[in-house]
């Protein structure tokens, strides 16, 4: 029974974090793209 509080809470913390990380990830994407672009050309 006191497991769940604590797991529920780990999952909604996991979510958010997933949630920012996958945001983090796209830019960090975007500016190593743009970056290897700017190299290329």
């Amino acid at each position: 029974m006191c497991l769940k509080p604590t797991v529920t809470q780990i999952a909604d913390m996991l979510g958010t974090k997933r949630e920012t990380a996958s945001r983090q990830l796209k830019v960090l994407v975007e500016h190593f793209l743009s970056a290897m672009i700017r190299i290329l050309l």
